[in-house]
């Protein structure tokens, strides 16, 4: 069941709580890729089911994350850390305004001059920056090659129970890097779900194992 678009690559950004999950496909093709390394990467030093972008620590003021380090807060020593920085989950904040956990956020947010809604907006900044914009992103030799910004569609997997107010953080990211509407794309979890059901004839026994892990993931195959 493909995604109908002309462009020539697909990339798929899954929104964790605490994780961003990005894939890739190219137009015509049936395989899709999973994007694995991310700036400080050690192949030797980490398995590679770790090796999502954590967006568990937000670092204001153009800051860059530790994309690759173990986060684990309470050991951090390093001199410039503040554990009033840590935020444990920024999703549930955009949407549910009197959430258990959105109180929390906020405070978190005023403390670092932000506001919760920029948590994600910054995130998917810092992670287009490195796919398409830094001085040698993911795709470089791709760009290099003649592919344009034009010729990517961007596809946002959310909880079918997000409120559409709540795409901008993404969407605004993207319109600020060079995007287009018609070049972002938002896909519930069960859309997903469904997708990955009719595109790979999974059956109805391997539904309860699909639903338990990321919507474009099945196993070792990523499926958009």
């Amino acid at each position: 069941m493909a995604l109908s678009t002309p462009s020539k690559l697909i990339v798929a950004i899954d929104t964790g709580s605490t994780t961003f999950t990005v894939a890739y496909r190219w137009s015509g093709k049936t395989v899709t890729y999973l994007v694995n390394e991310w700036p400080g990467y050690v192949p030797q030093s980490r398995d590679m089911s770790g090796s999502a972008p954590p967006t568990i620590l937000y670092f204001p003021h153009g800051r860059e994350p530790p994309w690759q380090r173990e986060v684990d807060m309470e050991e951090d020593t390093s001199e410039d850390f503040d554990l009033r920085r840590k935020v444990v989950n920024f999703k549930s904040g955009l949407d549910i305004k009197n959430g258990p956990s959105y109180e929390v956020l906020n405070a978190t947010a005023r403390y670092i001059g932000t506001s919760v809604e920029n948590f994600a907006h910054t995130f998917t900044d810092l992670l287009l920056n490195y796919l398409f914009f830094d001085d040698q992103p993911f795709f470089c030799e791709y760009l290099q090659g003649g592919l344009k910004i034009e010729d990517i569609t961007l596809v946002f997997a959310k909880p079918p129970g997000w409120a559409i107010s709540t795409y901008d953080s993404f969407r605004l990211a993207a319109l600020s890097l060079g995007f287009s509407n018609e070049q972002i794309k938002f896909i519930s979890e069960t859309e997903a779900l469904m997708r990955a059901f009719f595109s790979t004839k999974v059956t109805e026994s391997e539904i309860s194992k699909l639903l338990q892990v990321c919507p474009f993931q099945k196993q070792e195959a990523v499926l958009i």
